[in-house]
């Protein structure tokens, strides 16, 4: 779990390509059914529901992916049900966290993972209760030195959930995030070099830093037992930067200045939603209702840096780079509506005998109604 291992973690989910960048989990790349797994960016990325991507529709990409440690489980949609969250190809992808334990006012938990190459691996979380306050929070660190030289790489993700029960009927939630990460690049060969010995790297300059933070105002009211509505306030400042020779592989690198690509993020929304469940003669029903608000704002800037062997993520000419400069805006406005049908009746008689005359389901596998749920 300390590496994030893609493959394993989505091993039972059908129709996903898995690309695996780096070792250690850094960034995931998955996609749907022929997609491009680069960066996941053919998924509305989500935690706790809201968006984590650098920009829901004209930059897509997730640099950020939370620690295996910290999830509860994993929700994939797609198909039809995935419109409410977003137009994306792929679907989508929500990363559901712990939730804060109750009855206890605190819980220590430490993970300490120690692997080959250099590897080391920290997971520390706190949780519990306090009269009418709940939280959840975790400090991970993970660094290591790559199987192959100038691929080392260093990640520090914090990240805090705080709860408050106003009422019986009425919650608010706080949530802050926030991820850092250094590695360096090795890259630097042609197909004939990697297959002659693949362990070997020719550029010791190139450099990968990513910085992201994320906040989260949440609230739910329960309007009654059967409706509820649940509203969240979300915002991210985040940036990406590469650094070194960024020519092809054919290109040795003379210790020129190198390039250097910027992009910065800044992005905020709100998404409104009702749930309703309701019967129909003997079955259950349930309808969603929804509208959603939402504003990005991405800069991607590319010129000139120094002839240095460090991680010096700084222009020559910061107010004229030489290569490129462009600004993005992004606003998405959006209402849906979704209502499920039940397929059975609402009998708890009758859900039991269907489940008792029906064949087994496989390991990980419920029974919902006339829909199979699969849960990570």
């Amino acid at each position: 779990m300390s590496t994030n291992n893609a493959r394993q973690v989505f091993s039972r989910v059908a129709g996903l390509n898995i690309w695996e960048s780096d070792g250690a989990g850094l960034q995931l790349g998955i996609g749907g059914r022929g997609l491009s797994p680069n960066r996941t960016s053919n998924f509305n990325t989500r935690q706790n529901g809201y968006d984590i991507s650098a920009d829901a529709l004209g930059y897509p990409e997730s640099y950020y992916t939370p620690p295996t440690e910290s999830l509860q489980r994993i929700e994939v949609v797609r198909g039809a049900a995935s419109l409410q969250y977003g137009t994306q190809f792929g679907g989508m992808l929500n990363f559901v966290m712990h939730q804060p334990i109750e009855h206890q006012r605190f819980r220590f938990t430490s993970r300490q993972t120690v692997g080959a190459w250099g590897f080391l691996g920290s997971y520390n979380a706190v949780s519990g209760s306090v009269g009418q306050v709940s939280y959840y929070g975790f400090y991970q660190h993970k660094r290591g030195d790559g199987w192959r030289p100038n691929s080392g790489f260093e990640l520090n993700n914090g990240y805090l959930d705080v709860h408050w029960r106003a009422s019986e009927r009425l919650e608010f939630g706080i949530e802050l995030t926030k991820m850092s990460y250094l590695a360096q690049q090795p890259g630097g060969l042609t197909d004939t070099q990697f297959e002659q010995d693949p362990e070997q790297s020719l550029r010791e300059r190139n450099w990968f830093r990513v910085d992201w933070n994320l906040a989260c105002f949440h609230s739910e009211y329960k309007i009654s037992e059967q409706t509820r509505i649940d509203n969240r306030l979300f915002g991210l400042s985040a940036s990406r930067q590469s650094l070194g020779n960024l020519s092809p592989a054919n290109n040795l690198d003379f210790g020129q200045n190198r390039d250097l690509i910027s992009g910065t993020f800044d992005n905020f929304g709100n998404e409104t939603r009702l749930l309703h469940r309701y019967q129909m003669g003997k079955f259950d029903n349930a309808l969603a209702i929804g509208a959603r608000v939402y504003r990005g704002f991405t800069s991607a800037r590319q010129g000139e840096a120094n002839n240095g062997q460090g991680p010096d993520f700084q222009f020559l000419n910061p107010d004229n780079v030489e290569k490129s400069d462009f600004h993005f805006p992004n606003y998405n406005y959006a209402v849906f509506a979704e209502n499920i049908f039940g397929c059975l009746p609402n009998s708890a008689s009758h859900r039991a005998s269907v489940l008792k005359t029906s064949k087994p389901l496989p390991k990980g596998i419920t029974n919902s109604g006339c829909t199979i749920l699969r849960e990570i």
